[in-house]
């Protein structure tokens, strides 16, 4: 899985206010597996400020139930056609096993299937 050097705010990458990264570890292995943007309060307030824009005024709310379905769905396609990387990539972040990691990995796109 490729590890982008941005943060998504508003629906763009954006590169963060900061050049700070965070790295993430491997709780079973104490290994670094990535290091990500550590996003700071600019950040945040800029994600912030976005969403309000998008629940304010954005499209989700003038959609029909039918139109929005149809978003999730597509967002459930992609979640499934990225499923084995996801989940290798879930259960070293979280130090699993595969089966636990296999279960974690699996209840987002349960949920989605469920929720039609």
């Amino acid at each position: 899985m490729t590890v982008r050097e941005e943060l998504l705010i508003g629906g763009e990458w954006r590169r963060p206010a900061a050049a700070a990264r965070i790295a993430v570890v491997s709780p079973s292995t104490e290994e670094v597996i990535a290091e990500v943007p550590d996003a700071g309060p600019d950040d945040v307030d800029a994600a912030a400020r976005a969403a309000r824009r998008a629940f304010d005024g954005g499209a989700w709310r003038g959609l029909s139930a039918a139109e929005r379905a149809g978003i999730l769905e597509r967002a459930l396609g992609i979640l499934e056609s990225r499923i084995e990387e996801i989940g290798r990539l879930v259960t070293a972040e979280m130090g699993l096993s595969r089966r636990a990691g296999s279960a974690a990995n699996s209840a987002p796109r349960d949920w989605l299937r469920t929720s039609r």
